[in-house]
């Protein structure tokens, strides 16, 4: 499901070949190039309202699934079905995702569930999400073993059960992956964040950062960037990531525009973004679970990391995340514990002036020191955890902490303000790399900043309910956060702290 399939011009041709025969060959060539051209119509419409998709790096596609019934009454509504391999013949998996649901959570406690193939393997479903008492849940992740040698298939058929190993499938999905690119592995992916436009206000239009963001984290050793391709997605998206696509580093996962999860989620709805990045970061996770040391999967377009201190950045971020996970850490931390996540707080920094002309990197005007009123992100290593949260990972190993870093080991600037008496300290921490970025830039589009920004508000396509973003959701969490003394000691860390997430208890 998801992008219909067209019929080709080849098809055409062939009953030309036949009309040949009885009406002459000019006809038969009138029909067959008329038939060609109705039929790259068809498609070109098609993957316009589709936002722009195309053949390439498309690794999956998420399209609506059936709804299981339960005996219990319940509904699983799942919204994304994987199939998880690693390296090794072990450990591999199908994961079942689903919107956190209290009830839900707790009605499935009770409940024996299974998956299997149509060869006979069954295993027993594990769940995931509910198990600790953070705050803020948002997803609920089934797993269930799966053969390893089924790794370089393309398509799957997973069947699920209720009872037991030889109950009768109450669905049966088909999965599928590309295995080329799921072949790939990575020291360190992001997630793409959502980039929108608003037209009064260029200094924060994500569509106009992006092409800065990807070079950025492409420099500092980002090997991967998952794009989400839906039916709200900006098309100028796709443009801004084709040159990277180019080289091997982008992977594209469709959202089916009639029928995936994004669909269910009008634009419109209040809190839709919210919701969608909820599942974005989740879905996301599971994509490179096995394939990736590291992930950055909520860090916003107007984020920017920077390791190894104020004085010296490092310059490859999967090595320091390495080492800040391996070392330096309290008298049995680092060769006893395993770190599932890296917790960081924000500094707010100044727009730059002419948004349209100068990077952000090149704001020099910053915040006393991170942001109190906002909560934190983080980095997370994909093996460890098992669903997250925008601001902290909510399910986990449970041998593993999450651990936090203070803003002199790892300042994070985020570009947000064009309020200048809110960020009165002078700061160059990444203004030396401007000069750097501007020149990648042009490498990668054979153009200028000014000249690319220029082309992309010249391409602003009509505004629709994508560009509207709700961020309501969002404040109140930061709100209840901030007046939590559980968590403000995460504002006092001065060396690396092993720490807990906000917790509902």
């Amino acid at each position: 499901r998801g992008f219909s399939r067209q019929p080709t011009s080849s098809v055409f041709i062939f009953m030309a070949s036949l009309i040949t025969r009885s009406v002459g060959y000019t006809l038969a060539v009138l029909i067959a190039l008329a038939a060609s051209a109705r039929t790259r119509s068809k498609v070109t419409e098609h993957l316009h309202i589709a936002g722009g998709a195309r053949a390439g790096r498309q690794l999956a596609t998420v399209a609506r699934l059936p709804v299981v019934q339960l005996r219990t009454g319940d509904s699983l509504d799942f919204w994304s079905v994987q199939r998880v391999f690693g390296e090794s013949s072990a450990g591999a998996f199908v994961v079942f995702l689903l919107s956190w649901d209290e009830k839900l959570w707790k009605s499935l406690q009770s409940v024996r569930l299974f998956c299997g193939t149509s060869s006979g393997h069954r295993a027993e479903i594990r769940k995931w999400g509910g198990e600790t008492s953070v705050w803020y849940k948002s997803t609920i992740a089934l797993h269930c073993d799966w053969p390893a040698d089924k790794k370089t298939s393309k398509c799957e058929d997973v069947s699920f059960m209720e009872g037991d190993a030889h109950s009768q499938p109450l669905a049966t999905f088909q999965v599928c992956h590309d295995p080329a690119i799921y072949g790939e592995k990575y020291n360190l992916a992001a997630c793409v964040p959502r980039a929108f436009e608003n037209p009064t206000a260029p200094e924060s239009s994500p569509v106009f950062m992006l092409p800065q963001w990807l070079e950025y984290y492409q420099r500092h050793g980002v090997g991967q960037f998952i794009a989400y391709n839906d039916v709200d997605m900006d098309p100028r998206v796709r443009r801004i990531l084709e040159p990277f696509e180019a080289k091997g580093l982008v992977s594209w996962i469709t959202v089916s525009r009639d029928d995936g999860i994004f669909a269910r989620i009008p634009a419109s709805q209040p809190g839709a973004y919210y919701q969608r990045q909820q599942f974005i970061e989740n879905d996301c996770l599971y994509r490179v679970k096995r394939r990736a040391k590291w992930l950055l999967p909520t860090v916003d377009a107007d984020e920017y990391l920077r390791f190894g201190g104020r004085a010296q950045g490092v310059a490859d971020f999967s090595l320091a995340l390495e080492k800040l996970a391996g070392g330096g850490l309290p008298p049995g931390g680092a060769s006893t514990v395993p770190v599932h996540g890296i917790s960081f707080m924000r500094t707010e920094a100044l727009h730059p002036e002419r948004p349209m002309e100068d990077l952000q990197i090149s704001s020099t005007r910053r915040a006393a020191g991170p942001d109190r009123k906002l909560c934190p992100k983080f980095v997370v290593r994909p093996s460890l955890v098992h669903t997250l949260f925008v601001h902290w990972p909510t399910s986990w190993d449970n041998a593993s902490k999450l651990l936090a870093v203070q803003d002199e080991e790892m300042p994070v600037v985020h570009y947000r303000t064009t309020n200048g008496t809110a960020v009165p300290v002078e700061d160059r921490l990444l203004k030396d790399e401007e000069s750097t970025m501007h020149k990648n830039l042009e490498s990668w589009y054979s153009k200028s900043f000014q000249g690319l920004a220029s082309e992309l508000a010249a391409d602003r396509p009509a505004i629709s309910g994508a560009s509207l973003v709700d961020l309501r959701p969002l404040h109140a969490v930061e709100n209840e956060v901030e007046a939590d003394p559980k968590w403000t000691h995460l504002w006092a860390v001065s060396a690396p702290t092993f720490i807990a997430p906000p917790s509902e208890v």
